[in-house]
This record gives structure tokens, C-alpha cells and sequence, in this order.
């Protein structure tokens, strides 16, 4: 039976990562890319994405490769790197890895947009555009659910968590349950940073967590890595 690692302790994922479990060192680096742990580092991400990817991860070495071409903090950019990941990962079975992740995007893919202001939303926009993905947006999570629930077609949502009426959660739980969403990814884009908001994220099935205000090249990294994992 698979273990739920994201209600695993940090102690014990830190143990069982150290133990050679490679779900835990995923886990683990995502933790660490996020800066959701104490010390959290990209540079430490990148090392345990890489002990995964060398025991025969093939997603390890796809996050991995997109650290390296598109860089973080601690961790070069290298494209003669990042070609050698990805081709670690299209052998592994992500065919045309590197295909997927270039600057058109994965395939033209749909993302659903949701937030209160307009003025964030035009800024977020132009940034997702200009990387290769289409943009749909919705003002609020009720218009959010309204567009998904009439047969809209995404294939991510990024919402903020506090709008009025509903929030990004209440919105996340009716996409996971009364929806039947359950492989919809979904990234949160907010300013909201208490740990509880976060757990109660995690449990509802959330890919990606952003902070506000969000570093360009972090956001769509995480939104790649929601759309290929």
C-alpha cells in the first residue's frame, strides 16, 4: 500500500529519506523547493531530486532538469545538465520530456485562473501567456466552479485561497468531491502562510503552494511539475 508521505512527519520523512526511500526523498526536496522546513534550500532539493533520479526515478530527474535549465538559488543553470535529466526521465518513461517542458509549454495546455483582483490577474496572465499556456479567468471560486461544473475545459487551477463568498479551499473541496476532480492539479497563488491553511491544503489534494508575491520562474516551474507529475 502506498504511503501518504505529506502527512508524514518531518522527522520521519527525514529518516526514511536518509534510508534510501525514494517517495520520502521526493517528498522531501519538495519540501525543501518550497521552503516549507526549516533550512529549506533549492540547492538541497536538487540533491535529493538527484539520489532519486540516479536509484531510477524517472519524475526526479524530470523536476531536476527543469532546476537546471531554468535555475535556482544554489543550483546552476546548465542546459548540458538539464538535456541528461531529461533524457534520464524519457527513458524512465516521460517520453519527449524535453518536448513538454520547452518555452511553448506542455502541449498548449489550459489554465484556469482564479483570483479578486483584476489587476493581479492581468500581471499573472501575461506571464503564463508568454510562457505557451492559454489562460481562462474567473473573478471568484464560484465563477471558478460554475465554468468547470458546465463542462469548461483546464487542465490546472491556480487560485487564490482568501475571496469573498468562497474561498480557495471551500472551492478546492467541492472540486474534489461534489466534482469528481480527483486528477485535476491545483496550485494555490496567496499570501497566506499559517501551517494549519496549509495541512488542511495538502489533505484536500493540493499540487503547489506560491506565496505572494511570487518569483516569476518559481511559478511556472511548480506549474510544470503539477502538469507532468
Amino acid at each position: 500500500m502506498a504511503q501518504d508521505y505529506s502527512k508524514k512527519p518531518i522527522e520521519e520523512l527525514m529518516a526514511e529519506a536518509k534510508g534510501g526511500n525514494i517517495e520520502a526523498q521526493n517528498a522531501l526536496a519538495m519540501l525543501h523547493e518550497l521552503g516549507l522546513i526549516p533550512e529549506a534550500s533549492a540547492a538541497e532539493a536538487a540533491r535529493l531530486y538527484a539520489k532519486s533520479a540516479k536509484a531510477g526515478d524517472p519524475l526526479a530527474a524530470l523536476y531536476l532538469g527543469v532546476m537546471h535549465e531554468k535555475g535556482a538559488e544554489g543550483v546552476p543553470v546548465d542546459k548540458s545538465i538539464a538535456d541528461s535529466y531529461y533524457h534520464m526521465a524519457e527513458k524512465g518513461g516521460y517520453h519527449k520530456a524535453v518536448d513538454r517542458l520547452t518555452e511553448a509549454g506542455v502541449g498548449r495546455r489550459t489554465i484556469l485562473l482564479v483570483d479578486d483582483s483584476a489587476s493581479f490577474r492581468n500581471v499573472t496572465r501575461a506571464l503564463l501567456n508568454k510562457c505557451g499556456f492559454d489562460v481562462v479567468e474567473a473573478p471568484d471560486a464560484s465563477h471558478a466552479i460554475r465554468f468547470l461544473q458546465n463542462g469548461g475545459r483546464a487542465d490546472l487551477v491556480i487560485s487564490d485561497v482568501e475571496m469573498p463568498n468562497m474561498d480557495g479551499l471551500e472551492m478546492l473541496a467541492i472540486i474534489r468531491g461534489r466534482l469528481q476532480k480527483k486528477d485535476l492539479p491545483v496550485v494555490m497563488l496567496t499570501s497566506v502562510r499559517e501551517v494549519g491553511v496549509l495541512k488542511k491544503a495538502k489533505m484536500l489534494g493540493v499540487q503547489g503552494w506560491v506565496l505572494k508575491p511570487y518569483d516569476n520562474d518559481m511559478l511556472v516551474q511548480i506549474v510544470r511539475k503539477a502538469l507532468v507529475a
